[in-house]
C-alpha cells in the first residue's frame, strides 16, 4: 500500500515537472482569449470551446476579485498583461503555478493550471502575478 502511494506520488511529481518545462519552454498553441488584462490560453488544444469559455470567464472574474480585495491596478504598463494557461490532459492532476517566461523578447507573467480546477489555486496564483517578488 505505502509503495503504490510513493509511486502515485513520484508519477504525479514527474507529471508536474515535465509539464512545467514544457510551458517555460514553448509557448501554447490553443486558440487564446485576449482582454485589456489577460491573454488565456489553452495549452492542449483540446478543452471544448464551452469549458473554455467557462474557464475564462472563472480566470477573468477571478482577476477581478484579487484586485477588487487588494485595491489595486494588473500593473500592465509595467508587466504586461498576465498569462493564463490551462491544460487538462490529466484530470487527476491538479496543480497551479506562477512563474516568468519569455515571449518575443518580452518578459511576461504567466500562470499555469494543471489538471481539474480548483478556484483557490487560480486565486492565490493570479496574486502572485499581480504582486510578484522578482520582476526583473
Amino acid at each position: 500500500m505505502i509503495h503504490n502511494e510513493a509511486h502515485m506520488l513520484n508519477k504525479l511529481l514527474i507529471t508536474g515537472i515535465v509539464f512545467c518545462i514544457g510551458l517555460v519552454s514553448i509557448p501554447a498553441t490553443g486558440a487564446p482569449f485576449e482582454n485589456e488584462r489577460l491573454i488565456i490560453r489553452d495549452v492542449t488544444g483540446n478543452i471544448p470551446p464551452e469549458s473554455f469559455k467557462r474557464l475564462v470567464s472563472k480566470a477573468d472574474s477571478t482577476l477581478t476579485k484579487v484586485l477588487q480585495f487588494w485595491s489595486t491596478e494588473p500593473r500592465i504598463k509595467q508587466l504586461g498583461k498576465i498569462v493564463v494557461e490551462f491544460d487538462h490532459s490529466d484530470p487527476n492532476a491538479n496543480y497551479s503555478f506562477f512563474f516568468f517566461r519569455q515571449e518575443k523578447g518580452q518578459k511576461v507573467r504567466v500562470v499555469g493550471s494543471l489538471g481539474r480546477e480548483d478556484p483557490h489555486h487560480l486565486a492565490h496564483k493570479l496574486t502572485s502575478a499581480v504582486f510578484p517578488i522578482r520582476t526583473n
